[in-house]
């Protein structure tokens, strides 16, 4: 009733939030029918709707999937459009972290918030599998960053 929820650690050295949406866009695709994708990244977004709109114009990639950014996943993501038609995959930006007040702006709705929300708490999860220490390693790395 409430759809499906999956959750699981991802990424590694070259873990990217991009990274992850784009393995969770490829799971998607496996799933039975038409699929329609929300995201907040934009990033993952613009990039799928660029590669379904090549798939759907049956045009060739023009560089070797090595050397593009993410290529491994893209690729499947490439193959699994291909193979699921262009007009059962549908791929929307949805605004992340929305607040009552973008959608009194009318910058996302209550459908496309609780839908994040939902989304944001399984990513959570997922994230914690990599367990307490690395997290919190992550963490300290991440405010040195950002204190440099």
């Amino acid at each position: 009733q409430d759809g499906l929820r999956i959750y699981t650690k991802t990424g590694g050295y070259a873990g990217s939030s991009t990274r992850t949406e784009l393995a969770a866009g490829i799971i998607a695709l496996s799933a039975h029918g038409p699929i329609h994708i929300g995201s907040d990244s934009r990033a993952f977004v613009d990039t799928a709707k660029k590669y379904i709109k090549l798939v759907n114009n049956n045009a060739r990639i023009k560089k070797p999937w090595k050397l593009i950014s993410d290529g491994d996943l893209w690729q499947h993501f490439y193959n699994a459009v291909q193979a699921k038609g262009t007009k059962a995959v549908r791929i929307t930006w949805v605004k992340g972290h929305a607040t009552e007040e973008h959608i009194n702006k009318g910058i996302t709705d209550e459908r496309n918030k609780q839908g994040n929300d939902v989304a944001n708490k399984c990513a959570d999860i997922g994230a914690a599998l990599h367990g307490e220490d690395l997290i919190k390693l992550s963490r300290s790395r991440h405010q040195d960053i950002l204190n440099n």
